[in-house]
């Protein structure tokens, strides 16, 4: 990775209470400018081992893919 650079990165999230977590981080990619995404995690129950993850993250790059969404639904076992 001799051509490589350092980009920056950082991750801040907030610890609301044993059920929820929201965050934001920020990230340079090569080839895009700095993105961006912000989260909120549920844990329904804390006897259940699933929790719910929703995201909005903004994405400049040669797609133009702009704000995107995601979500998922974990389980450990």
């Amino acid at each position: 990775a001799a051509n490589r650079k350092a980009l920056p990165f950082g991750t801040l999230a907030l610890v609301l209470d044993k059920r929820w977590t929201v965050g934001a981080e920020l990230t340079g990619q090569p080839g895009t400018d700095t993105n961006g995404s912000f989260f909120v995690r549920l844990i329904p129950d804390r006897k259940e081992r699933w929790q719910i993850i929703l995201a909005i993250a903004h994405v400049e790059d040669s797609v133009q893919a702009r704000a995107q969404f995601a979500s998922s639904i974990t389980h450990r076992f």
